[in-house]
């Protein structure tokens, strides 16, 4: 049985112990002491690391009444140890779990909403309610959590038999709990069971903010950052506001009307540039229809085409099979890999998804297709060329004796 100091103080940081086991783990030595100021994983709340006689602690997990340690090297039994947390990591559990102590509780008060998962990793949080937020909900749920931040209310610890639990006001309260249950209250705010480390007052959180907001099985996922964590957030928001404002020579609080104004002339931009290429298309299509490779009734295009990006060339394909008997495989290169499409006029007898295979095979590409359609790509070809060359030979033995309705 592990003597457990963190759940009677969040602050030591440091103790003296013994070792009573240490035995031979997956990841190096997993170590029982007769006590610890390092918490074990749960709860939705990570476990500490520090050391212990000097050796680095890499886990932290808690097994019946033991917490167990997992280190890199071994201890011997009996051995009198110091024990001491990372406090950083530790603080900032503190600040992330209070923190979400008081975003549940306002959840609660403002909309009747509860908490129903709560998960800490390294660099977010999220909480799960089971009802959904609009924006301005968010934004008031904001502002109530901060207010209870600021009101610098006071985190005790009490530790009450499970059968006075009835008679306490909880927000919430874990399940399957026996004997004497430990419950962190804000007077004034949040009281529910908890077994996580907490600050000794609100205004220790700092702030919390709302990073994002997602529906989610019914409710929503609410993404938050309290402390030095939201600190960091918004230096990170405010640096690239500032590097967006510089870029427009404008304000900051301007920032959003330049990026909408930008987002307007670009959507302008890409209209006239999907016409003009529309456009292009067609006299391009003249071209290669004119250099047409006959193979009885059926016109044989191969061409590469670098007078268009690769998402125009299903387009201009398309506008190559308008007449009847036409089959056209057009390449063009985009970044480091060639594209390819391949169309077939409708009524001419052939299956595309056979036909783009044949494609595949010459230039070790990947692609699939069906009926009138296939497309595929391929990295850059040295002789691609001559690759175009045999392709075009092959369709025009293939399809020679193809019908065409």
């Amino acid at each position: 049985m592990t003597q457990k100091l963190y759940l009677f103080d969040s602050y030591l940081k440091r103790t003296n112990a013994v070792v009573l086991k240490c035995e031979k783990a997956e990841n190096g030595y997993e170590v029982e002491l007769d006590k610890t100021v390092l918490y074990p994983e749960g709860g939705g709340q990570p476990y500490d690391t520090g050391r212990i006689g000097g050796i680095n602690v890499i886990r932290v997990r808690e097994e019946g009444e033991c917490v167990k340690h997992t280190i890199e090297e071994p201890l011997a039994l009996m051995q009198e140890v110091e024990v001491e947390l990372d406090w950083q990591r530790r603080f900032d559990h503190m600040q992330q779990h209070s923190g979400e102590h008081l975003l549940s509780f306002a959840a609660k008060e403002l909309f009747g909403a509860t908490n129903i998962g709560f998960h800490m990793a390294a660099s977010y949080c999220t909480v799960d309610f089971d009802k959904e937020f609009t924006k301005e909900e968010i934004l008031a749920l904001e502002r109530r959590t901060n207010e209870l931040v600021y009101s610098n209310l006071p985190v005790e610890i009490t530790n009450v038999h499970i059968d006075a639990l009835s008679c306490l006001e909880l927000r919430k309260c874990a399940k399957g709990l026996s004997g004497n249950v430990r419950i962190i209250s804000m007077p004034g705010g949040d009281s529910c069971t908890c077994c996580g480390t907490h600050v000794n007052s609100t205004g220790e959180i700092g702030a919390v903010l709302v990073t994002a907001q997602m529906h989610y099985k019914g409710g929503e996922r609410i993404t938050f950052a309290a402390g030095h964590r939201a600190l960091a957030f918004a230096q990170q928001v405010r640096g690239i506001t500032e590097a967006l404002a510089r870029s427009f020579s404008c304000k900051m609080e301007d920032v959003q009307a330049a990026v909408e104004k930008l987002d307007t002339g670009l959507s302008a931009a890409r209209r006239t540039n999907k016409q003009l290429y529309s456009r292009l298309s067609e006299y391009i299509a003249k071209d290669l229809r004119a250099s047409s490779k006959k193979a009885g009734n059926v016109h044989i295009i191969v061409r590469f085409v670098d007078e268009l990006p690769a998402q125009m060339l299903r387009q201009l394909a398309n506008t190559l099979c308008q007449p009847r008997c036409t089959l056209a495989l057009l390449f063009t290169q985009a970044e480091d890999a060639i594209h390819y499409t391949l169309c077939c006029s409708d009524g001419l007898e052939a299956d595309a998804g056979e036909l783009i295979q044949a494609v595949n095979a010459a230039t070790g590409g990947r692609g699939g297709g069906r009926g009138t359609f296939g497309q595929g790509s391929t990295k850059k070809l040295a002789a691609l060329g001559e690759t175009l060359s045999q392709l075009e030979e092959y369709f025009s033995k293939a399809l020679k004796s193809k019908s065409c309705r």
